[in-house]
């Protein structure tokens, strides 16, 4: 996978997931920006994904 380990991406993968939790612990999803921000956010992972995979 071009120098990229499993277990670097699984220590991304964990480290995303602890940044999820935290961010439940602390009720983001009561912001009233948590929507717009979510979309955005889950676009712009689709969009990275889908050009890492092109490079």
């Amino acid at each position: 996978m071009h120098g990229v380990s499993q277990k670097v991406i699984k220590e991304f993968r964990d480290d995303e997931l602890h940044h999820l939790d935290i961010a439940i612990d602390h009720e983001a999803q009561k912001s009233p920006l948590y929507g717009p921000l979510s979309a955005i956010m889950h676009n712009g992972c689709k969009a990275a994904i889908w050009i890492s995979t092109r490079i």
